[in-house]
């Protein structure tokens, strides 16, 4: 009977051990609240985290009702990448990477997509879609999942959402992304006892560049078109087609070009934690 006891309490503390070791850090607590502007002046600088290629910065705070969200970027290829394919913050309660829980901003720019009728590519016009003129633009945003909050597209200055976001570029700052999120609007309970004992998600998905979007969903199309020949003459038709000397003919659907840079793929970024109610 003491063995069994004694094992009880051995697994009892196996458990307890285990449980305590996947905690997530505790987050940052924001002191002050922010107005989510596009101004990174109330961040303080340099921000916690960034991705792999050190194109985006980011920090994640909270205080007693609200997340704090900013994303900063002085890479102008990452810039236009943004404003153009757009932002989507996930948030899961469960600390997983669950994507139930959603915001959008800014939203892909429809006129990024537009197909060119003679060869199928989208046509962009940086000329005219400037960057400031894309942040005009982006005045509204996407919602799913969020708890006090019907799904769907909202104005950025829609009463009926809490939610704020901002956006704003310039030459010194770079491009700022802003997101303050009720905390009541991700945990069904609030900011429960609870709730900060638990680990919390957010994930940060920069969306795949248009132009890699595009000519993928063109190979897809190719590929479901089933077998069918394909002349290629020469060195080929760029990456859809092998060519070789003279003129040959090949079955399949076509091939999508390799990109050179995987910065064109969709990029997420994961931050765990548990939620904080005070100044570490």
């Amino acid at each position: 009977m003491k063995t069994i006891r004694n094992l009880f309490f051995f697994l009892v503390i196996i458990v307890f051990v285990s449980c305590t070791h996947n905690l997530a850090p505790q987050g940052q607590y924001q002191s002050s609240a922010i107005v989510a502007d596009g101004n990174a002046s109330e961040w303080e600088m340099p921000l916690r985290f960034a991705n792999k290629y050190y194109t985006i910065s980011y920090n994640i705070t909270n205080d007693k009702k609200n997340i704090y969200i900013v994303v900063v970027s002085k890479d102008d290829e990452m810039e236009k990448r943004i404003l153009r394919s757009g932002i989507t913050i996930y948030f899961d309660p469960k600390g997983e990477n669950n994507r139930k829980i959603s915001l959008t901003y800014p939203e892909r720019k429809a006129g990024v997509l537009n197909i060119n009728p003679r060869n199928g590519r989208p046509i962009i016009n940086d000329t005219s879609n400037t960057k400031h003129a894309m942040v005009l633009k982006s005045d509204t945003y996407d919602v799913k999942g969020f708890y006090e909050l019907q799904d769907g597209r909202f104005s950025v200055k829609d009463k009926r959402s809490k939610i704020q976001v901002g956006l704003k570029t310039d030459v010194d700052s770079g491009l700022v992304y802003e997101a303050v999120i009720p905390i009541n609007y991700v945990l069904e309970n609030g900011l429960t006892d609870k709730a900060l004992k638990k680990n919390f998600s957010i994930g940060i998905v920069v969306h795949e560049n248009a132009v890699a979007a595009n000519r993928r969903m063109e190979n897809n199309s190719n590929n479901n078109s089933g077998m069918r020949p394909r002349i290629s003459i020469g060195g080929g038709f760029g990456g859809f087609g092998y060519g070789g000397v003279g003129m040959g003919i090949g079955m399949g659907g076509g091939r999508m070009r390799r990109q050179g840079n995987d910065t064109l793929q969709e990029e997420i970024m994961w931050y765990q934690f548990r939620f904080t109610t005070s100044a570490n």
